[in-house]
């Protein structure tokens, strides 16, 4: 895992791998895995390598023994041992490699057993040494020895398991064998072998507590930097949790603002009109023309309440994806278009080409697909001085209508047209402050169009003439007829 991925590494600077190569692991379940399989590999690999090299320089000692103290040159009992300690150590490999990780499951450990079986073929080293004569039963007590890593309870059963062993022996050797032993003398000598097992327990009790110590500063650390990753962790996520609610208020924002801009937009044409027929009404103009007015302006304003009504139900739920029928909304387009434009006493002339555009359907929310219709058309005749003409054309190719707004006579400003250059190819506005504030609401109407149109899985391109004319083509999914 990367430090850039690891939220300790990035909490503390250290990656949780630096920590497990330091035998620190957070997790507990993972310290355990570790620890077991520690041990399997010591008790299966390391323990049974040590121990055939042991049990053989124990050999060459006894060799060495019963040649210069003994004055043996008989290695009849040194070739047994031998023998033996080949074979104990072939099997106790064996049998550890195949049950010591069952063993663990077990009530006991099966390489403490091996521990203890360890001290028979010790015995059987001072027995081949010469028994009650030899020099080699101290040997005995460095089985306790080598436990004092495991604490002063198991060294004190070791040194009882030593002691035990060399009597064993001298038990064997005085009864089994009927030797003349000096009894008070290997008295002295089990006395010995239990007392130096004793001395290393007391020498193992100060390890003992430093270990205990250090293990407990381990866990420690272990559990506060288990509960930093953790923090770490939640920090993250309410970072992400935060950045998903700031998005989400700029897109209400956003959706705030289109609303807004539309209301001001459309409903500007029906007060126009309701105005223009007050105005009528009271200059004595015919009434039946009037009415008509305020009643076609007050239904255009009912449908543009209900629609805004449910501006923000859309923005929460996203776009409704549905089999819409393309003419209907380039008339109401086209609808909405011409009443702005009398207003500002523009004249307008749009022409809807194609024959078969009342046969062309879109997979797209009709919502959605009206607002970024009208913000392509409004953005193609924004420029228009004293009239406008715009064509609109719609065409099915390779599972895709594509609906294109069109005035080749539109003049466009040098710093409009370079930023919605700039726009189409890039994806954004690059340009200096001046030309930016310049198409400030041709991008604003773009970046709108843009988005709805993504969102509903279409493309929306833009092409600039040189000196005048204006294109602006929607790429939407076909709907399945």
């Amino acid at each position: 895992m990367s430090n850039a991925s690891d939220p300790h590494a990035r909490a503390t600077g250290i990656g949780s791998r630096e920590l497990a190569e330091a035998g620190v692991h957070l997790d507990p379940i993972d310290a355990e895995r570790e620890r077991r399989l520690e041990l399997i590999n010591y008790n299966v690999v390391t323990y049974p390598i040590l121990r055939l090299v042991g049990f053989s320089i124990l050999g060459a000692i006894v060799v060495l023994h019963n040649t210069a103290v003994l004055g043996d040159e008989q290695y009849r009992l040194v070739l047994s041992y031998a023998g033996a300690v080949f074979a104990y150590c072939l099997l106790s490999w064996v049998l550890l490699r195949a049950f010591y990780a069952r063993s663990l499951a077990w009530a006991f450990d099966l390489g403490d057993v091996f521990f203890v079986l360890d001290l028979g073929l010790i015995a059987y080293a001072i027995y081949a040494s010469g028994g009650e004569r030899s020099l080699l039963f101290f040997a005995l007590a460095i089985r306790a020895g080598d436990q004092v890593h495991g604490g002063v309870l198991r060294t004190v059963i070791f040194a009882h398991a030593a002691a035990l062993s060399y009597a064993i022996l001298v038990g064997w050797l005085y009864f089994g064998e009927a030797r003349l032993l000096d009894l008070p003398a290997e008295e002295a000598k089990i006395l010995f072998i239990y007392a130096t097992g004793l001395w290393l327990a007391l020498s193992a009790w100060p390890a003992e507590r430093i270990r205990d110590r250090t293990g407990a500063a381990v866990r420690f650390a272990s559990e506060v930097l288990a509960r930093l990753e953790i923090r770490s962790r939640d920090l993250a996520e309410q970072t992400r949790h935060a950045r998903i609610l700031r998005r989400k208020a700029d897109g209400d924002a956003r959706a705030r603002g289109i609303a807004m801009a539309r209301l001001g937009r459309e409903f500007r044409g029906p007060l126009t009109r309701i105005g223009s027929a007050l105005g009528g009404a009271q200059t004595g103009e015919g009434p039946p023309a009037n009415v008509a007015d305020i009643r076609a302006a007050a239904e255009s304003m009912e449908g543009l309440i209900q629609r805004f009504g449910d501006i923000g139900t859309e923005e929460r739920e996203g776009p409704t994806l549905d089999s819409v029928s393309l003419a209907p909304l380039l008339n109401q387009v086209v609808a909405q278009l011409r009443w702005w434009l009398e207003d500002r006493e523009i004249s307008f002339r749009p022409r809807v080409a194609e024959p078969d555009i009342g046969s062309l359907r879109v997979h797209a929310d009709p919502g959605w697909l009206e607002e970024a219709l009208w913000n392509v058309s409004w953005l193609v005749v924004r420029g228009a001085a004293r009239s406008a003409a715009i064509d609109l054309t719609a065409a099915a190719r390779a599972g895709k209508v594509h609906v294109t707004v069109r005035d080749p006579a539109a003049r466009v400003a040098a710093s409009t047209r370079m930023v919605l250059r700039r726009m189409a190819v890039e994806g954004g506005p690059h340009g200096t402050a001046g030309e930016e504030h310049a198409a400030e609401d041709e991008r604003s109407e773009l970046l709108v169009a843009r988005s709805l149109v993504a969102a509903m899985g279409g493309a929306l391109t833009v092409e600039v003439g040189d000196r005048e004319g204006i294109t602006v083509t929607l790429a939407l999914p076909a709907a399945v007829a």
